[in-house]
């Protein structure tokens, strides 16, 4: 925009800011769009934490999200904000980061299932292997050439049933967590409802 508003001669200012949800951007602290779907991910995994929890005892005993971050795990770390005490989930988190040690993964969710009744991981979608291929790789490149991924969430869950032969549950937090508008919705809501104040400062609810 602002290379052909000076070819055009026409006296624009462009001011940009850069934005993705992963929050990977270099020299930005809080990227646009990470606020959201950081409680998008935080909150679903604590719900889908208590549904498990409540069948745990004669059915699913392993929840698995999957969630967006390729080489970042802001998003992965973002589903511990809602855990308020040791046993809240998720128990696990793993991260792009990180190499997979898959005996100490399976380890930790026997252990999680034994202590808690069950177990909650938050996944990030990518997992690289030793070739530098990523197993969820679909073979397709997007704009800018990266590979498409999706899909680890079920290879990580049928790992837990073949070796640990638990139950278990899986979900994908991919678009709808992208596009989630619930952090920017929420500050509207405070706003409406705080509108009017008393006499002693205090909010009040009105329009």
């Amino acid at each position: 925009m602002s290379h052909l508003a000076g070819e055009l001669g026409y006296p624009i200012q462009a001011i940009h800011v850069p934005k993705t949800v992963d929050n990977d951007l270099p020299i930005t602290d809080c990227c646009p769009g990470f606020g959201s779907v950081a409680k998008y991910v935080a909150v679903s995994i604590r719900e889908a934490g208590f549904d498990v929890a409540s069948m745990a005892k004669t059915s699913t005993k392993v929840f698995i999200m999957e969630v967006m971050g390729r080489h970042a795990g802001w998003i992965a770390a973002a589903g511990g904000l809602a855990a308020e005490k040791e046993g809240d989930a998720p128990h696990i988190i793993l991260f792009p980061e990180l190499a997979l040690d898959e005996p100490k993964f399976l380890a930790r969710v026997k252990e999680c299932v034994e202590k808690y009744g069950y177990c909650a991981v938050v996944r990030f979608r990518r997992r690289q292997e030793c070739d530098g291929k990523f197993l969820a790789d679909a073979g397709l490149r997007d704009a800018f050439g990266h590979a498409q991924l999706g899909g680890v969430g079920p290879v990580i869950a049928q790992l837990v049933k073949d070796k640990l032969g638990y139950k278990y549950h899986w979900a994908v937090a991919d678009y709808t967590a992208a596009c989630g508008a619930t952090y920017r919705v929420a500050s509207r809501c405070r706003t409406s409802v705080c509108s009017r104040q008393n006499d002693r400062g205090t909010c009040v609810a009105g329009p």
